[in-house]
């Protein structure tokens, strides 16, 4: 009789596992168009993730897998500078940061999950099953790529969409997941072209997707041999066209990497037949872009630099904005640029919706890693991804190759895709395949968290001496102030225009910069004019001509100093330049007038002969025309004055302190986890010394404190019968504690040799192994290290053998 839990849908995923991994794959069309079928992949994870509770500590986990739960952790100190503000991005306070990042925080927890399921349903699902249901979305994304080639113009609001208020269905990345859409239309390669993406808004995302699936598909159909694999071919011949079409230069890369990566593994393995369909395959890849006109649309998309210069730009200032102003933890989630990047007044207008460049980190995981979680975390990322590709390389399974090639597509786009979201639970199920494939022993989560778990209270102490380092670090140098000055410049424009308006607010920055003003704030502060650029900073408001003047110092006072001596010697160099450049002008002006004048007198004289009468009337007018442009270009100096706004305002740098303690918690965390592992191996290899004639290993029984007396006495009436509860030579507290063991349980009678030693976590491996050594030269044998701490009131909640 089938056991009923409380959670029916827990007790179908334990009959028939298959079916969570199914629903949001086969059922992808009908999710689409309600606009559920991003959230299907969360539904599905909460049953899996109770599928997984039920199997309590027997959780297998990949080897390697602690590094993404080190991820997972390190993410959380995101939480804390989420509001910080970050160098040339928008300083605001944005709420919608805590939702962003909690959806992709969402994805890093739902991937872990499904990864976890794949592996410990090894007895009740096949690995087949779990590809043929990957392969199943393969084919959505082609018939999404066609439907979005051949009708580009679907596009509607799903039904949850339509249901939705209508303020959080505009938000973009709610617009994002529920929208109905079949492609973007781009202009590239000099005029629109059409890039599909159905089921997903962007044609990045639906590329990204494609290339992660495309081996998993080719592994599930090619082995179900037969009419399945000449319908493998068909499909894939289908994929072409949207896949070339795309223009999706990061997707070529990946399905290239992906084919070379299968040529070399079926070459080195010896595999002749793996080698010869691959190698015939890219073959005949690489003949089909030569005869046909896809060749000449690849050739031109590769030269075409589309989104180059902004991708650069944004990777750029991600890596600079970090190492600035928070390299350790990072700043949570994404940031909005401030002005773009040709202007620093620019930004999104009714005129220009598409000035606004995308936010930091947008633009690869790599980038999204480092900007949101620092260098520490780029590491750890990059690292978890590099040990499950090379960690599972001599794999011998079928299926592995595949997974391989698929985690081989999330390393290889780490510079150009963002790695959460559907292709992200792809790359998990493939880890998950390689570890459920896997010929060696895996560990368990129970047995990982426990070496957390145990050494929490290490942990928890040095995330307390991180906090209060950060905290003392910034009571030490001080918080930061910055005094800023708002400056208008009513001549200024966006965008200059030569031999007509070359003045622009980005021209306008530079000035501040110039080495005469850096030269007064210099002398004003006593400071060098290097050490004066590095404090100065210059913004601008968004689509207006109101100029930023920042400096920063440990000193309300001196920053003041430092942002009005700057905003002074601007004005006044400023003024200098532009009467430099009205006289100039006006002197051009005079020395053409006097040519112009020279031409006209001769244009009249031939006039009033009777010839000329044309040319005189047209150099007349001319005449009056150049006259008035030079009255106003004559007056240009005083026509563009600058002029501050109020006065400086001033405000400390709080931010500093907050990244310095989210830092210091962070790192300190990490210290903890470390010394925490160190321990408990040191403990696990002092549980298994060996007999002084090498027989035998005497495993740790029980780990025990001040408190822990009766589990010790629980412990030792399971090893009955015993000769006695005894101490190693030399270590007072551990003998009184045996005392202590051994009167609490004399009414067990003792007789043979066996004895349970108690040893102190301090001593060192060489002095135990000299009280095992004690007692065997006295007869008795040890069968059982009780590990006491003495000063430790803690209950042990656990012992057993180690």
């Amino acid at each position: 009789m089938r056991e009923q839990g409380a959670n029916g849908h827990v007790d179908r995923a334990a009959s028939n596992p298959a079916w969570p991994l199914a629903v949001p794959f086969v059922g992808l069309p009908i999710w689409w168009l309600l606009g559920v079928w991003q959230l299907m992949f969360f539904l599905v994870s909460i049953v899996m993730a109770f599928y997984l509770v039920k199997q309590r500590r027997s959780i297998a986990i990949p080897r390697g897998f602690w590094i993404w739960l080190l991820w997972l952790t390190w993410l959380l100190t995101g939480l804390l500078v989420l509001q910080v503000n970050a160098p040339g991005t928008i300083p605001e306070i944005n709420m919608n940061r805590y939702l962003v990042f909690a959806y992709r925080y969402g994805w890093y927890l739902i991937a872990a999950v499904v990864a976890l399921y794949i592996v410990n349903t090894r007895g009740a699902l096949s690995t087949k099953k779990i590809v043929e249901a990957v392969s199943w979305f393969f084919v959505v994304l082609v018939g999404g790529g066609l439907l979005g080639l051949f009708a580009p113009a679907i596009s509607f609001d799903s039904v949850l969409q339509s249901l939705l208020p209508h303020g959080l269905a505009s938000n973009p990345m709610v617009n994002e997941l529920t929208h109905v859409q079949t492609a973007q239309i781009h202009t590239l390669l000099g005029g629109e072209q059409v890039r599909p993406s159905a089921p997903f808004i962007h044609t990045n995302s639906w590329g990204f997707a494609l290339a992660v699936t495309l081996p998993l598909f080719v592994i599930s159909w090619w082995n179900r041999r037969g009419a399945w694999r000449v319908a493998m071919i068909a499909v894939l011949l289908a994929a072409t066209l949207p896949l070339v079409s795309s223009l999706n230069r990061g997707t070529w890369v990946a399905v290239s990497a992906s084919l070379l990566f299968a040529v070399l593994r079926s070459a080195v393995r010896g595999n002749l037949k793996a080698l010869a369909v691959s190698g015939v395959g890219g073959g005949a890849a690489v003949l089909v872009l030569v005869i046909s006109p896809w060749g000449g649309l690849v050739l031109d998309r590769l030269a075409d630099g589309h989104s180059d210069q902004v991708r650069e730009n944004l990777s750029t200032m991600a890596v600079q904005s970090t190492i600035e102003g928070s390299p350790v933890v990072g700043f949570g989630t994404t940031r909005n640029v401030l002005g773009n990047f040709s202007s620093i007044a620019g930004g999104a207008s009714e005129v220009c919706p598409n000035c606004e460049p995308p936010p930091v980190g947008t633009h690869g995981q790599v980038w999204l890693a480092t900007f949101g979680a620092g260098l520490v975390g780029t590491a750890i990322y990059v690292s978890f991804l590099l040990t499950q590709f090379f960690g599972n390389l001599r794999s011998q399974s079928p299926y592995a190759g595949a997974a391989l090639a698929s985690i081989l597509t999330m390393i290889v786009t780490l510079p150009i895709y963002n790695g959460t979201g559907i292709a992200l639970f792809i790359g998990f199920i493939a880890i998950g395949i390689l570890a459920r494939e896997s010929e060696y022993p895996l560990p368990t989560l129970h047995d990982t968290a426990g070496l957390i778990a145990k050494g929490a209270h290490v942990v928890v102490l040095c995330v307390a001496v991180g906090a209060a380092s950060g905290h003392w670090l910034t009571f030490a140098r001080g918080v930061p102030v910055a005094a800023t000055q708002r400056l208008y410049v009513p001549s200024a424009e966006f965008a200059p225009v030569p031999g007509i308006r070359q003045s622009t607010l980005d021209t306008e920055a530079m000035l501040v910069r110039s080495p005469p003003v850096l030269e007064s704030v210099a002398q004003e502060l006593s400071v060098r004019p290097r050490e004066a650029l590095s404090r100065l900073s210059i913004g601008a408001e968004s689509n207006t001509r109101i100029l930023l003047i920042t400096f920063q110092s440990l000193d309300a006072e001196h920053a003041e100093r430092g942002v009005s001596a700057a905003t002074t010697a601007f004005l006044n160099e400023r003024e200098r330049y532009l009467a430099e450049l009205g006289a100039e002008v006006t002197e051009r002006q005079r020395t053409q007038q006097e040519d112009l004048d020279a031409i006209y007198q001769r244009t009249r004289l031939l006039a009033q002969q009777g010839s000329g009468q044309y040319l005189w009337g047209t150099m007349a007018a001319l005449s009056s025309r150049w006259q008035t442009a030079s009255e106003t270009l004559a007056d240009v100096g005083s026509r563009r004055s600058a002029q501050a706004i109020a006065t400086p305002s001033v405000r400390p740098l709080n931010d500093v302190r907050t990244i310095r303690i989210a830092s210091g918690v962070g790192l300190g965390g990490l210290v903890g986890l470390l010394l925490a592992f160190i321990s408990e191996r040191r403990l696990r290899k002092l549980g298994n010394l060996p007999h002084a004639d090498g027989t035998a290993a005497i495993p740790v029984v029980a780990r025990c404190g001040e408190s822990s007396l009766r589990r010790a006495v629980k412990v030792a009436n399971g090893y009955t019968p015993l000769a006695g509860i005894l101490a190693g030579p030399g270590s007072t507290a551990a003998t009184e504690f045996a005392a202590r063991v051994d009167r609490a349980i004399t009414d067990v009678a003792y007789s043979g040799k066996r004895i349970l030693l108690v040893v102190e976590p301090g001593m060192s491996r060489y002095r135990t192994q000299q009280a095992i050594q004690w007692w065997l030269a006295k007869g008795l044998d040890p069968v059982g290290l009780i590990l006491y701490r003495s000063g430790d009131t803690r209950t042990s909640k656990k012992g057993g053998a180690a």
